[in-house]
């Protein structure tokens, strides 16, 4: 197959899960033997030098990009209170880059277009204007379902906001099932959405996949008593988690024991979070190499309170065979057996207790990380399952 693929942002560098998850899909349609043209925006945000694109987006394929500037403008934002649509989703459509698009979908013969995410879905009635071929949605997340969780914790003014702005994208969510042909849910937990909101969509569940190829022939030994979070701290629901380890979890975990170590990392962290440094907690802000950072520790920690989708980062760490506590709602979308290759923690108390059970009970660490593993081999190699999506589209669609 020939296939168009949008995304709001050149999958590069892979410091982050979106810009993974992406990569991996074009990776997994290409192994599988398809044609991949890649139509991307190159924001100021995740902007990417000519000069620093890799030769792989060329490869059986081209890359199509277009510089624009979507950054959150106050005046705007203030303005867009008073009408009626999702500022979140305005800011991605540009006449420039609608243009562009045309232009491609007029000069090539596409067997089929796959939308990545939310935010290039402003396109859909320039794609159906100009070409008649089966167009599906990879949604990575609810987006109105971040938003709304959100809202559960805030307060005043903030949390009146963080519901507007979800009721606002829940709105712009729900016409989605009659302008794409297939929805393609990264989890279970988000299918059941779209099934329960927009009876008689077809939906076939994709869960994002590990390059195990680039997991493979690392041998780091982690330091002892080592606890560490990765994530992008420029997203609203990692500073969230961080906070609550920061201020809640890790005060009381101090007040029982001083046997451990908390290394947090994640680019644009704010700077508050450098002021928690002392003997236990370490900051590091960006670090150059994830995987070397998440084999330099013992156990991963996901205390995420909202969010949608699915925690790339936690399967990339069950593949490097490292122990996880996570919440229920980090681990949503992964297959998990709660105590045999994940501990699920949801409460302070309940962290706190994770975490000194795998400090008295080390062994257990190992079993972890072993048995999350096995699980990431079993079923998250990322060419078996996009193998899998580019078999439905060809048996379905083509």
């Amino acid at each position: 197959m020939k296939i168009l693929l949008l995304c709001n942002r050149i999958p590069h560098p892979l410091k982050d899960g979106g810009a993974i998850a992406i990569h991996n899909m074009i990776k997994g349609l290409k192994t599988a033997g398809n044609t991949v043209d890649v139509f991307s925006l190159n924001t100021k945000k995740h902007f990417v030098p000519h000069t620093e694109i890799p030769s792989f987006f060329n490869e059986n394929g081209s890359l199509i990009y277009v510089d624009v500037n979507t950054s959150i403008k106050p005046v705007d934002a203030f303005l867009n209170l008073f009408g009626n649509k999702s500022y979140n989703i305005e800011r991605f459509f540009q006449h420039v880059v609608d243009e562009k698009l045309k232009e491609v979908l007029l000069a090539n013969q596409y067997d089929l277009i796959q939308i990545e995410g939310l935010f290039m879905l402003p396109y859909l009635n320039t794609i159906r204007k100009h070409t008649k071929v089966k167009v599906t949605y990879r949604a990575h997340n609810i987006e109105s379902q971040i938003w709304s969780r959100l809202a559960e914790s805030a307060r005043g003014i903030k949390k009146w906001y963080l519901q507007l702005l979800s009721k606002r994208l829940m709105e712009f969510e729900s016409k989605v099932p009659g302008k794409v042909d297939v929805i393609i849910p990264i989890t279970n937990d988000d299918a059941q959405f779209f099934k329960t909101h927009f009876r008689g969509i077809k939906i076939f569940v994709s869960p994002a996949g590990v390059d195990l190829d680039s997991f493979k022939n690392i041998d780091v030994k982690p330091i002892a008593k080592s606890f560490f979070h990765l994530g992008a701290l420029n997203w609203l629901p990692n500073q969230e988690a961080v906070t609550w380890l920061l201020t809640t979890i890790f005060q009381k975990l101090i007040s029982k024991r001083s046997d451990f170590s908390i290394y947090i990392a994640g680019k644009h962290t704010p700077s508050r979070f450098f002021d928690y440094q002392n003997s236990n907690i370490v900051v590091l802000g960006e670090v150059d190499d994830a995987v070397m950072f998440m084999c330099r520790h013992e156990v991963m920690l996901v205390p995420l309170l909202s969010g949608s989708g699915m925690r790339l980062k936690i399967i990339e760490g069950m593949a490097l065979s490292k122990a996880i506590i996570s919440t229920s709602v980090g681990a949503e979308g992964i297959n998990y057996t709660h105590q045999k290759n994940i501990l699920i923690a949801n409460t302070d108390e309940e962290f706190v207790s994770a975490i000194e059970y795998l400090l008295d009970h080390p062994e257990r660490i190992t079993e972890l990380g072993l048995a999350a593993k096995e699980l990431i081999y079993e079923e998250y190699d990322n060419n078996s399952v996009v193998k899998k999506l580019s078999a439905f589209y060809m048996e379905e669609l083509i």
